[in-house]
């Protein structure tokens, strides 16, 4: 099990590094308000890497977020939804220098999609 804490001071960006520590093959993108169910996340709703987690949300509730291997999307998607106030999206690795520009299906394992492909 992998423990990321969420402080409101923390940067995106932090957070983000300390996903792809446990998950290597896999991006999580934070977006200003949740995207509608489409083939298209547009760049311009995703949050400054820069800006810190208050800056993202109107909740001030802080705490850890814990990573195993059975997570799937869908829950870390409703525990930083419903817990954080943060709307993400899960990307997959597609090459050494390219993500995959559609997010992860909701049903998926993140240890079971977490593999190289190139």
């Amino acid at each position: 099990m992998y423990k990321i804490e969420l402080k409101n001071n923390r940067k995106l960006m932090d957070i983000q590094d300390e996903f792809q520590e446990y998950f290597p093959h896999l991006i999580i993108q934070f977006y200003e308000a949740a995207c509608v169910k489409s083939a298209y996340y547009p760049a311009q709703l995703i949050q400054d890497q820069e800006s810190t987690i208050k800056q993202c949300r109107a909740s001030e509730k802080e705490g850890h977020l814990f990573l195993d291997d059975d997570l799937s999307v869908y829950q870390l998607k409703e525990t930083l939804k419903n817990k954080f106030d943060l709307h993400i999206e899960i990307f997959h690795k597609i090459d050494t220098l390219h993500w995959s520009q559609k997010p992860l299906g909701d049903k998926q394992i993140l240890k079971e999609i977490n593999f190289e492909v190139y």
